[in-house]
């Protein structure tokens, strides 16, 4: 009888310790997402210099078969309401490398600062384009994001949005690995105009050791809220240190066990079906959203990674 004890407690441990390893061992996912296209800081590159930034972005695209989706904001395309081609150009290179694009307003409005018939009015407006560019391909413009994450400060405004994006056919993109890329990028961009190529470089190492405190922050969030891992979602810029450094950022994130997959395939885990109550002017990631939802406060993501003061001040942003 001890014997048979004895192998039945050690089939226990040894179910639970290859369950362990296949947990440690389990693939992590995440979908990439970039907003503010087709550049961010475009009258600061030449056409030329924007060309070849995407190209660079598109190609590590390829190189890590990452099915990224591209966030537009229209406005960029004109210059004294005259439609400029070669930043036109740039958005059909995403749609001709069979990429995704989605409507991120014409303006880049804060939804706290604006009135509910003034944002719909700019939603409307920031699909003129892009829809029939990804129709003549015969895609759909399937995605809206939120400029800087605001979902709105009041409940009733915020509800009238969520309801006409839907009326509209469109899926939010909600993002779980928010980050602060734009703050190094305008540090890069500063060092660009210098000409410092070794502030250049250390701003590009410290970006990634940043997004890699930034990932790990955010799968431990995860699992204090949902006991796991979910499938993430990534927001970033189309902006040069982006261009110069995804590579070195998507080598980062394998080496954390990850596979890129799409937004579409990210939206099936069952955590974006939950409804998120947070009203207020904080934007910033759905972790935080469902954790304030749950009754969590503000100590939940006190500790939420940000870039160093050097870095703000190399940005030109009081910190």
């Amino acid at each position: 009888m001890k014997g048979i004890v004895s192998f039945l407690m050690l089939l226990v441990f040894f179910v639970l310790f290859c369950g362990s390893m296949y947990a440690q061992n389990e693939k992590r996912v995440v979908a990439v997402t970039f907003d503010d296209l087709p550049f961010v800081n475009h009258l600061k590159f030449s056409p030329q210099d924007q060309k070849e930034r995407t190209l660079k972005l598109l190609k590590v695209f390829e190189n890590f078969s990452i099915p990224a989706v591209g966030f537009v904001n229209e406005y960029k395309l004109f210059v004294n309401d005259s439609l400029k081609n070669d930043r036109l150009s740039l958005l059909n290179l995403w749609i001709s490398n069979n990429l995704e694009l989605g409507n991120h307003t014409f303006s880049h409005p804060s939804l706290n600062k604006v009135s509910a018939e003034e944002y719909k009015t700019d939603i409307l407006k920031g699909e003129k384009i892009t829809k029939p560019l990804l129709a003549g391909k015969g895609k759909n413009i399937r995605y809206f994001r939120y400029p800087y994450l605001q979902k709105g400060n009041e409940e009733i405004k915020k509800k009238e949005i969520e309801n006409y994006l839907l009326n509209l056919g469109y899926i939010n993109a909600p993002v779980t690995l928010d980050n602060s890329d734009w703050v190094f990028a305008r540090a890069y961009d500063n060092a660009i105009e210098e000409n410092d190529s070794v502030k250049m470089k250390m701003l590009g190492e410290n970006y990634i050791k940043y997004m890699n405190t930034v990932f790990e922050y955010f799968e431990n969030q995860s699992k204090l809220i949902f006991n796991r891992e979910i499938k993430q979602i990534l927001l970033l810029h189309a902006n040069a240190i982006n261009s110069d450094y995804f590579d070195e950022l998507c080598i980062m994130i394998k080496n954390r066990n990850y596979n890129f997959i799409s937004l579409e395939e990210a939206l099936t885990d069952p955590v974006y079906d939950l409804e998120e109550t947070y009203v207020g002017n904080w934007g910033f990631s759905w972790i935080n959203r469902w954790a304030i939802t749950q009754g969590r406060g503000k100590e939940f993501y006190k500790d939420e990674p940000e870039p160093s003061e050097e870095i703000f001040k190399l940005a030109g942003i009081n910190y």
